[in-house]
């Protein structure tokens, strides 16, 4: 469709613009009409907003939400799949276990045997 960018004035026609299509991450906020273009909202969000969010983001894809929307417990974005093995990573960090045994499972990142913070 099209709507009214310019209205008649003067010497000047209306001039008519194509409305807006919404992307695939968002939805339809305001409808193109005769004087205004369509306005879209994002669905590239972590929590509705509204019960009209929800429902015009029920097409948008899982994906997103999947990566972008889960965090371990120090607080750092990561994909879901991932957020117990990170939690399980910071528990054993901040447990220092690490340090009386040679090895930690999993892996320990940022401290090796010997090394000393204070608390």
């Amino acid at each position: 469709g099209t709507y009214t960018a310019t209205a008649c004035g003067g010497t000047q026609d209306t001039v008519c613009d194509t409305c807006t299509v919404c992307g695939d991450m968002e939805y339809e906020l305001v409808e193109c009409s005769a004087g205004s273009n369509t306005q879209c909202a994002t669905c590239a969000v972590c929590e509705w907003s509204n019960d009209a969010h929800q429902l015009g983001c029920e097409g948008a894809p899982i994906w997103w939400r999947l990566k972008n929307c889960y965090f371990d417990k120090d607080g750092n974005k990561v994909q879901r799949n991932l957020v117990d093995l990170e939690d399980l990573r910071i528990d054993t960090r901040q447990g220092r276990r690490h340090w009386v045994w040679d090895v930690a499972i999993p892996e320990v990142y940022g401290y090796a045997q010997g090394d000393w913070t204070a608390d």
